[in-house]
């Protein structure tokens, strides 16, 4: 098991996947952490996660993260992967970006004002599975992008509100 915490990671580039972290693991588990304006060409700009099964991300901030696909996240082909608490927001191409025969929960996490999408299925190479609840989710499902390439999974007290960040402009994201 590998365990990230408490970590600051921003300013980093890729030229392929996962500017911020790269994770090709089994049990890894990424909390306590703030992910933000890092940049890949390809998958992931702020967290890549690749044939990886049992994966905890959890109180994690991510935020000003770009990729061509996956801004904040990218799942793919990774089994049993958890996001709670997190807020992914503010991040370019979707804040989550999955596929592969993935298998993900969302559970009391913002998503937020990310570009395009706020979450969007790859469109070739398998399907997904995506369970979320108890969340906010902008424009709620409208702005999940699945078109017959997975399923989600909408379950309880998920709703669509604007979480009233305190100061977008410099990094706090704390709720008013």
């Amino acid at each position: 098991t590998v365990v990230l915490d408490d970590l600051i990671i921003h300013n980093n580039s890729a030229g392929a996947y996962g500017a911020g972290i790269y994770g090709n693991s089994y049990g890894l588990k990424i909390s306590n952490s703030i992910i933000y304006d890092n940049t890949s060409v390809g998958d992931g700009g702020g967290i890549y996660i690749g044939n990886s099964d049992n994966v905890l991300i959890k109180n994690n901030l991510f935020y000003g993260n770009s990729a061509a696909d996956g801004g904040g996240l990218s799942i793919q082909g990774s089994n049993n992967i958890h996001i709670d608490n997190c807020t992914i927001s503010n991040n370019g191409n979707y804040g989550l970006f999955l596929g592969v025969n993935s298998t993900v929960n969302i559970s009391e996490t913002v998503l937020f004002n990310n570009s395009s999408y706020e979450i969007k299925f790859r469109q070739n190479n398998g399907t997904a599975d995506l369970d979320i609840e108890y969340s906010i989710i902008e424009d709620e499902q409208d702005s999940i992008y699945i078109n017959g390439y997975g399923t989600l999974t909408w379950g309880s007290g998920n709703i669509d509100v604007d979480p009233m960040f305190a100061d977008t402009a410099n990094g706090n994201y704390h709720l008013l």
